[in-house]
């Protein structure tokens, strides 16, 4: 990967508060000599403080709405093909399995 790229990538992580100790330094080191990576930190740190947590809520709704759905059929679908896949379940797992609808 070219040197600029991965302080591209820094820049993304950076921006949501993503870094560890030693690569948030050597990206600040970088970003005080790099016009282009400073223009695209700033965009990238008010797209995460301002415009996606106005999201955040309607993401939430989402998720909510489907961890409602049932997933028996899909796990029982699941079950099923790791079986023919030779895979051996608990017998905890067989169990919940048979007793589940």
């Amino acid at each position: 990967m070219p040197e600029h790229e991965r302080y591209e990538e820094l820049c993304a992580l950076a921006a949501g508060g993503l870094l560890e100790e030693t690569e948030l330094a050597d990206f600040e080191a970088h970003f005080e000599q790099c016009g282009e990576c400073h223009s695209e930190y700033k965009a990238l740190f008010i797209l995460v403080t301002r415009e996606l947590p106005q999201t955040q809520g309607a993401f939430q709704q989402k998720l909510a709405e489907m961890r409602a759905i049932p997933l028996q059929e899909s796990r029982q679908r699941f079950l099923r093909r790791a079986r023919a896949e030779g895979i051996v379940f608990s017998r905890e797992v067989e169990t919940s399995a048979r007793l589940s609808p």
